[in-house]
């Protein structure tokens, strides 16, 4: 090799530098880097495909805990200790204060695969979400909706009025949560589940920094998830038959026969439906593919059937049909 050979010219504006170093040939897709200055060398790594992102101080040491971390994680995957140990370690990426995992179809009832809890929001949980307060999850609603597997904060999948819905009112602000991220994977054409993520006000909403790292490790988390429970998912086969919003739509229109004796027609009942899971005017139009000014008029004659004159008062009355009986605590 002679000496022109040996000596490389990296792309000077990245380095700072204009002069040529020598760089001497390691195997067919690297090169290990020669008299450059140390800080330098600390920061970078060159391949014969460029250069890579920076590696801060310590960072070596850090990846080698995380792997470790990973490795303990996947050595209890299909035990009965992988629910806590994978708590464990999401902890120690963000804090979680409420974790559940559940999966959903949209022709059964959900089946809980775990949960964590505090007394106070067990007994919420138990009381209203389980005995059908599901049905106006945004999780629920976004999974039988063929939403793609991923991480979603509750934000960006949540109806346009979720924090003033009576679901948000009557479960979620109880529990109470302030902030969720669900990770969502779609086992098959009918079920998927979630690995929910809860967050107190003790804990306060997530940063964007900590959903930035959440989503830096979701493939490894969602992979583990799927082994450890995927089969259990699929293995279940019951037909309860509550079904997203059709089924809450006819709850509604049955309850109200006892509400009024002429009952709502199934359209208003649809309305109503979209209004407890937290839709605006707007978005009740583009679920239903009807005008703003048909729906103005079907909540016009649902409130006048009702005898009632405000949206909380919608909320008031009709939430108890979607826990399958009248509320009376």
């Amino acid at each position: 090799m002679s000496d022109d050979e040996s000596v490389m010219r990296p792309p000077g504006p990245l380095f700072g530098l204009d002069a040529p170093f020598p760089c001497f040939p390691e195997n067919d897709t690297g090169f290990q880097i020669r008299y450059i200055p140390k800080r330098i060398q600390n920061l970078y790594y060159m391949t014969t495909k460029g250069i890579r992102t920076p590696m801060k101080k310590g960072t070596a040491n850090l990846m080698q805990g995380e792997i470790a971390r990973v490795g303990a994680l996947i050595a209890c995957e299909g035990t009965d200790a992988f629910p806590k140990a994978l708590m464990g370690f999401i902890n120690r990426i963000v804090p979680v204060d409420i974790t559940l995992v559940i999966g959903f179809s949209a022709g059964t009832v959900p089946l809980e695969l775990f949960r964590d809890f505090d007394a106070h929001s067990e007994r919420e949980y138990l009381k209203r979400y389980a005995r059908g307060a599901y049905l106006l999850d945004p999780f629920y609603q976004c999974t039988i909706n063929g939403t793609a597997s991923g991480l979603y904060p509750i934000r960006d999948i949540a109806p346009d009025r979720f924090f003033q819905s009576e679901y948000y009112a009557s479960y979620y602000n109880k529990l109470p949560l302030v902030d969720e991220i669900g990770i969502v994977q779609n086992l098959s054409s009918r079920w998927c589940f979630v690995y929910s993520m809860g967050r107190t006000p003790a804990s306060g909403s997530y940063s964007a920094h900590e959903i930035r790292q959440l989503r830096r490790m979701e493939p490894v988390l969602s992979a583990l998830m799927v082994r450890h429970w995927g089969g259990t998912i699929l293995a279940s086969d019951r037909k309860e038959g509550l079904r997203d919003l059709n089924e809450t739509t006819s709850r509604i229109y049955d309850y109200a026969k006892s509400l009024t004796p002429r009952g709502i027609s199934p359209r208003e009942s649809q309305v109503a439906a979209l209004i407890l899971q937290g839709h605006s005017n707007h978005s009740i139009a583009a679920a239903l593919g009807i005008a703003l000014g048909t729906v103005k008029i079907l909540r016009k004659r649902l409130y006048a059937k009702l005898r009632i004159s405000s949206q909380n008062e919608l909320y008031h009355v009709l939430f108890p049909s979607v826990m399958g009986a009248p509320d009376t605590s």
